[in-house]
């Protein structure tokens, strides 16, 4: 093929990825839709769409080559064919062969090819046909499509164009400083002509006639002269100057806001994928679940959206796993059998937004919560006693948590929420929970709805400067010294009737800055609702706009810092994090206390992982992962093997896959929980077994960690290994 026929059909087909996600969003959401009770004129609706979606796609598949896509539709297009003649109903079995049928054009679609990718099973090709009547031909035709007049333009080229509109900003705050500087020099030299005038009216002889030296006079006078043009000169340049920085700000301003409006996606996009994540999860588990979403419309920065749809799967997974219960539980509490949870979205003041998740599940109970804390050693028993019911859900956040008894690949090994709430922070956001036993949860995630610039509150603490985000400032505050009073050995401060703590931010920062002798305490109250907290600093200077920098890879996540920012003067001023500074001043009290860091840690000695099972491959990639966390490994083939080897050596854990010849991974478990040698030793399995059943004779044998082969991340294990056996 000609090299230009090759690159045309290239990007053919890349349009082809893009409209083809389209078309399964539509077909995703209808199917969901239909799996709800509801009016038939809307069922209908939503047949037809979905009839015409699978019939578009099959076409832009069979244009670009990908016959297996097309033979995938074309089962679609005929199933719902049937359906608009009414020829067949639609049932579960047939709703649930459709599902997988969509899931395999996905498949196909992420292997960019038409040709099965290795990771398709079998049960994934099952078709549709064997559940209805094909004795009438698919209808030919479906209405054409309406173009749009919509220029489809690469995320990495809007993304990149926003980045050189965002330089126009640093760009204006130079010319703001140049500005000031001109102004300053207008001001100087204004003072000093204002003085030789005052010389000039106390000495006149200085410019007498008969003064002896000769030009004297024509000197003074050519003088008097100059800087008088001086002044003028220079206050004509500083009113230009201010002139063309109103246009510049303007134009910057109104640069800045189109690109903004240009970044900006419907919450719905992101929102199109979780119906059907909920009801996969639900099936999974044997749970029967309602999930309804609004406020959908609400436009959101799409870099936000990519960063925070990890947190909201985790988050919709947690409420899933560990809120609803099984239906027999929910009867046996007095509750529908079918569970609730939603995601509702919401404007708030200044440019943010909030995200709703809640569920009417069993809720959290705090003394698991506790009880799980006190095990890890994450907190003092005698602080944990001490806690309210809301310091202790807090504690969910901390990393290396769980209630959970399995660890699976759903959720459970400790790590979820804390990341959660990292990346929440990490965006300028913030995370609550809220849980009643036996009601449900609540998680309530506050974020702004555009990254980029913001404004920034500069602070002095010595001859350091730094940016505060002016989100997170509550007021600035200027008092006397002995105002200052000490409560429960802390120093306070009375802000509207309420003692807030002050903290020096140089102490939280680590600085070592010398103090300032003044008889007045200047400080930034920092914080949420109620809590916060007052730094002191040297001086408050002012509010500006920032242009927000990115620290690079290599200083991804430096401890209270959240990037930079550059000044008109040149300057590099940190922007500091502020739910970092939180943590860091409040130290000493339990909630963030965050102890359990295995990753951070290098290991004192070698942790030793038995690993048992029969693949080759599976063993070789289980056995290299695990040396690269840094742990000595010992292999086996099978269940038999790992005894033997078990009985020889000396193991912290053990990981093993369930079907095995000889012994297979739970005859292993339940025989080393049997034996009083060994019945200290975790036991992870690995295994393609999903179903609900499968988990519960896991459980039942005494395994710790139940991990999904077919979901399978480095991080699972690893993860999981770190919470059991941690390296140091």
């Amino acid at each position: 093929m000609p090299e230009k026929e090759s690159d045309f059909l290239e990007r053919l087909k890349a349009t082809f990825r893009v409209e083809a996600q389209e078309h399964l969003a539509q077909i995703y959401a209808g199917l969901t839709a239909l799996e709800e009770p509801g009016d038939e004129t809307l069922r209908a609706q939503w047949i037809e769409t979905i009839f015409r979606e699978a019939h578009s796609l099959k076409g832009a598949a069979a244009s670009v080559g990908y016959p297996e896509i097309q033979n995938v539709c074309h089962q679609i297009e005929s199933t719902f064919a049937s359906l608009k003649r009414k020829e067949s109903s639609l049932t579960p079995q047939i709703l649930d062969q459709l599902h997988v049928s969509v899931d395999r054009i996905g498949t196909l679609l992420e292997a960019e090819t038409g040709i099965p990718s290795a990771s398709v099973s079998a049960t994934e090709s099952v078709s549709v046909d064997s559940v209805l009547p094909q004795n009438r031909p698919v209808e030919a035709t479906a209405a054409p499509r309406v173009l749009s007049p919509t220029l489809r333009i690469s995320a990495e080229k809007l993304d990149a164009v926003f980045l050189k509109a965002e330089e126009m900003l640093a760009a204006k705050l130079m010319a703001q400083h140049r500005k000031q500087e001109l102004s300053a020099l207008r001001i100087q030299v204004d003072a000093w002509n204002k003085t030789w005038s005052n010389l000039s009216g106390r000495y006149p002889g200085l410019q007498a006639e008969d003064h002896r030296e000769p030009g004297w006079r024509e000197l003074l006078q050519d003088h008097t002269a100059f800087m008088k043009q001086l002044l003028q000169d220079v206050a004509r340049l500083d009113k230009a100057a201010e002139l063309d920085l109103r246009a510049l700000g303007r134009m910057t301003g109104d640069l800045l806001d189109d690109m903004k409006s240009a970044l900006l996606m419907p919450f719905s996009v992101l929102l199109e994928s979780f119906p059907k994540l909920v009801r996969d999860l639900a099936r999974g588990q044997g749970k029967e679940i309602d999930f309804q979403m609004r406020g959908g419309e609400l436009q959101v920065d799409r870099r936000i959206l990519e960063e925070i749809k990890d947190a909201l799967v985790h988050l919709l997974r947690n409420s899933v796993d560990h809120g609803i219960e099984l239906p027999s539980l929910r009867t046996g509490k007095g509750k529908p059998k079918r569970g609730n949870i939603s995601l509702v979205l919401s404007p708030l003041g200044g440019e943010r937004v909030e995200i709703c998740i809640q569920d009417d599940g069993g809720g959290v109970n705090v003394d698991q919560v506790k009880s799980a804390v006190s095990r890890l050693g994450l907190i003092d028993q005698a602080l944990l006693e001490k806690m309210t019911d809301e310091q202790a859900l807090d504690l969910l956040f901390l990393s290396g948590l769980t209630t959970s008894p399995v660890v699976t690949a759903v959720s459970g090994r400790g790590l979820g929420l804390a990341i959660v709430r990292e990346k929440v922070e990490k965006l300028g956001g913030s995370l609550q929970v809220e849980s009643r036993l036996d009601v449900g949860t609540r998680f309530r995630l506050q974020l702004p709805n555009t990254l980029a610039n913001y404004r920034g509150i500069l602070v002095n603490v010595g001859p350091h400067c730094f940016v505060l985000p002016t989100r997170h400032v509550q007021r600035s505050v200027r008092v006397p010294r002995t105002d200052v009073e000490f409560l429960e050995g802390m120093q306070t401060l009375r802000i509207d009737g309420d003692a807030v703590p002050i903290i020096s931010l140089a102490v939280t920062l680590g600085l070592d800055t010398p103090a300032i002798d003044d008889d007045f305490v200047k400080a930034v109250v920092l914080g949420e609702g109620d809590k916060k907290i007052a730094f002191s600093v040297d001086a408050v200077l002012h509010e500006q706009e920032v242009l927000v920098k990115s620290l690079g890879k290599q200083l991804v996540r430096v401890p209270n810092i959240e990037a930079a920012t550059i000044l008109g003067s040149g300057k590099v001023v940190p922007i500091l994090h502020v739910p970092d500074l939180l943590k860091s001043a409040l130290h000493p009290m339990p909630v963030i206390q965050h102890k359990f860091q295995p990753a951070q840690s290098p290991p004192a000695a070698p942790k030793r992982v038995l690993v048992a099972e029969d693949s080759i491959t599976a063993r070789s990639v289980l056995q290299s992962l695990l040396e690269m966390g840094g742990y000595q490994v010992t292999t086996a083939v099978d269940g038999a093997d790992a005894w033997e080897k078990l009985k020889g050596g000396h193991f912290d854990i053990v990981v093993t896959d369930v079907e095995m010849p000889h012994m297979d991974g739970i005859d292993l478990t339940e025989r080393i929980r049997r034996d009083s040698r060994f019945a200290h030793i975790p036991v992870v399995l690995v295994t393609s077994l999903e179903s609900q059943q499968d988990r519960q004779r896991g459980m039942t044998a005494g395994a710790n960690a139940y991990i999904v082969k077919r979901s399978f991340e480095q991080s699972d294990l690893l993860g999981t290994i770190a919470q059991l056996v941690p390296l140091s």
